[in-house]
């Protein structure tokens, strides 16, 4: 059965089983096709006994447990915080009745890339950014992302959001594919530049600034959500990579 394409475009180098530092909770992405249907899943690791197999969660996909077969092949993909790791197995034995685990076979090689070598991506997302002045409660500013990477933006708004340096909060939706269902992002995010855009923006007359901000403690699933946008724009259109 194929399995849907890794995602990353920076080098992959063969990473030791070790190197991902897995623990139990350790948040799981499995990858796998059927029908021509690409399907992620999410779940999380239980254990594992080196060299024999791993244990992990059976997902939910709409409200019920996903009906995985027996040997069926799965990409498992791990986030670190500073790599992302991927590898095979295959689906060993479930375990239901209340109990809902399921076991893997051990990966025979595990490859592991880099997150700093991030790809940007143009795109065209609203964005609510929160600042505070003075002490005072956190004022709204309505933003668009122009590109993005699951390090940081690129901000345009027509109001100065603060001085490098400065942290602010950072909101932003979007849809991700397969089953074209919304994303909601809530993060910190520490400002790395701003520049006024020279000249205003056509039709409002409004002076516009550029703000390049870095993201501040995503955890992993929202690494991985960003990491399935960033690669569906590059499917869509390689031009769109910054």
């Amino acid at each position: 059965m194929a399995i849907a394409a890794e995602q990353e475009t920076a080098p992959r180098e063969a990473q030791p089983f070790e190197a991902m530092k897995l623990q139990v909770g350790t948040r799981l992405q499995f990858l796998l096709e059927r029908g021509g249907r690409k399907i992620h899943l999410f779940s999380t690791l239980i254990g594992y006994v080196p060299n024999e197999y791993l244990l992990a969660k059976i997902p939910m996909e709409k409200g019920q447990l996903f009906q995985f077969l027996e040997e069926e092949r799965l990409l498992v993909r791990v986030f670190s915080g500073v790599q992302v790791f991927s590898f095979v197995c295959f689906v060993e034995r479930l375990f239901l009745a209340g109990l809902n685990y399921m076991h893997l076979s051990f990966p025979a090689s595990v490859a592991g890339t880099a997150l700093r070598k991030a790809v940007r991506v143009q795109v065209k997302i609203p964005a609510q950014v929160a600042t505070k002045a003075n002490g005072a409660a956190a004022e709204r500013t309505p933003a668009t992302m122009v590109n993005v990477s699951i390090l940081g933006a690129l901000l345009h708004s027509e109001k100065r959001l603060g001085e490098v340096g400065d942290t602010v909060g950072l909101t932003f939706e979007f849809m991700v594919q397969p089953g074209d269902y919304p994303v909601h992002i809530q993060t910190n995010a520490l400002i790395r530049a701003v520049l006024p855009q020279e000249p205003p923006l056509p039709g409002n007359g409004a002076e516009h600034y550029e703000e390049g901000v870095e993201f501040q403690g995503l955890d992993p699933t929202q690494l991985i959500m960003l990491q399935n946008l960033i690669y569906e724009a590059q499917v869509e259109d390689r031009r769109r990579i910054v």
